[in-house]
């Protein structure tokens, strides 16, 4: 099992941010397995036994997921030094602490999923487990003849080296619009806009229609929705 520094142990438990969680580290309010750390930057277990200020953190907590549309013109993010809105600004009141399973960036929309167990939100991001995320990219350019060769062989801009990319074409008559759908297994930093800026096309509009197989089909941007403990048992099985 990987190990992942204390701050993420703690922010993934779903007991505060990894910012503030610092904080209690360089305090000495934390333990693991019955020893005081202060050094944020030690990695443990993700199965060791954490203590805040006395409090042992519950790892039996049930995994909970939802399947979150993310909409437009918002971050992944709790709050924002600019002031834009985020996806807490959309999402029910009533819900637990919940986690992103990696971002979708502030023009992109489509799947988001949420969950409270930092193991889970783990697995469905680590490269390694090679989960599928699926996109539907509408562009305006001219597509070079080995686009989908290039995307599926591999291809690196920048000195960022990107793993294949399953890669499918439509385009209108004119030759200038097209859909692309692109399924990644990485998700790396804005890995579509930097790979459609590298072949200069423009993106109209960005979408991750799945992500692990769960699908945003028949939802309405900002609509969430809670996923079947059978499919988390299943994600688990998959991919750990």
């Amino acid at each position: 099992m990987e190990k992942l520094k204390i701050a993420k142990l703690i922010s993934m438990s779903g007991f505060c941010s990894r910012r503030d969680a610092e904080k209690l580290v360089v305090d000495g309010l934390v333990k693991v397995n019955d020893e005081i750390i202060t050094n944020v930057a030690e990695r443990f277990e993700q199965d060791a036994k954490i203590e805040i200020d006395g409090k042992i953190l519950n790892n039996s907590t049930a995994p909970l997921l939802y399947l979150f549309y993310k909409p437009i013109e918002c971050i992944t993010s709790k709050s924002d030094p600019s002031g834009r809105k985020t996806i807490f600004d959309f999402l029910p009141p009533n819900l637990p602490h919940l986690i992103s399973v990696g971002r979708l960036d502030f023009y992109s929309e489509g799947v988001l999923l949420l969950t409270n167990n930092g193991a889970l939100a783990t697995i469905l991001m680590s490269p390694k487990n090679f989960v599928p995320r699926i996109y539907k990219v509408k562009v305006y350019g001219s597509l070079p003849k080995d686009f989908k060769q290039k995307l599926e062989q591999g291809i690196e801009i920048e000195g960022i080296k990107y793993q294949a990319i399953k890669t499918s074409v439509t385009s209108d008559k004119d030759k200038k619009h097209h859909i692309l759908k692109f399924t990644l297994y990485e998700g790396k930093n804005r890995e579509i806009r930097n790979i459609c800026k590298f072949f200069n096309l423009k993106i109209d509009k960005l979408v991750r229609t799945e992500y692990a197989g769960i699908s945003i089909s028949g939802m309405k941007p900002c609509e969430i929705k809670q996923i079947d403990d059978k499919i988390i048992k299943n994600l688990f099985k998959n991919y750990s």
